[in-house]
């Protein structure tokens, strides 16, 4: 059995969904609804006592977009629990997902495409086990990223 995701935890995600940054609304604009070559996010999905900013479930993929206030030690001992359980964690500073939102995009593409588990796969639940996989890693937008997709650059997801 799945464990219990705390009331006051689930409460407090519900409310950072309703009231993202607009450096998350941004980015949700292009990860929901599957806009992003077909891949499903979710967004501030509780793992144990953590809250994520957005989670993909197919590709075992953790993306969250760091402000100011993030303590990076505190980041780098999280990232690593979750390295632990297979998932893979792509940090973006807020100055990235508003300067470079392509680039963000293609990293993400970049990341989750060798990670994807077959379409046919039910997907786990936030709570349910997690597939094997790389280690995480703070990663940003490459200074060199490959030329987006013009799509991306339009705003339309892929």
């Amino acid at each position: 059995m799945p464990p219990r995701i705390l009331p006051r935890l689930r409460e407090y995600a519900e409310t950072m969904r309703h009231e993202p940054t607009p450096f998350e609304r941004k980015l949700w604009h292009e990860l929901s609804a599957s806009r992003l070559d077909g891949l499903k996010f979710r967004r501030q999905s509780v793992f144990g006592n953590v809250i994520v900013d957005f989670y993909c479930p197919m590709a075992s993929l953790i993306v969250e977009i760091d402000g100011g206030t993030h303590d990076t030690t505190r980041d780098a001992v999280r990232d690593a629990n979750f390295a632990s359980k297979g998932l893979k964690v792509l940090r973006f500073s807020n100055q990235q997902v508003g300067e470079n939102l392509p680039g963000v995009l293609q990293t993400i593409l970049t990341e989750a495409e060798p990670r994807r588990k077959d379409r046919n796969t039910p997907l786990p639940s936030s709570r349910e086990g997690l597939g094997v996989g790389d280690s995480a890693e703070n990663a940003s937008a490459p200074k060199d990223s490959p030329t987006p997709n013009p799509s991306l650059e339009e705003g339309r997801g892929v």
